[in-house]
């Protein structure tokens, strides 16, 4: 059964505190230039971790939540 938002479903692995998850929240400030680049860098590492997913032997189910926006 799939959850009703992944983003819950993070929440309950906090919640539970099962080992091996990583989690990361943060609220900053820094320039829009700034913002740009490191929107870009994220967009990389997407397209790096796809193709390491890709082929990847589907062992487990794992759930990856990335936001970035202006608050």
């Amino acid at each position: 059964m799939m959850p009703s938002s992944w983003r819950a479903k993070a929440v309950a692995t906090i919640q539970q505190d099962r080992e091996g998850g990583l989690h990361y929240s943060s609220v900053f400030t820094m320039s829009e230039k700034d913002f740009e680049e490191l929107k870009e860098t994220m967009i990389q590492n997407i397209v790096r971790s796809r193709k390491l997913i890709g082929p990847s032997l589907g062992e487990e189910a794992y759930c990856l939540n990335l936001d970035l926006f202006v608050v």
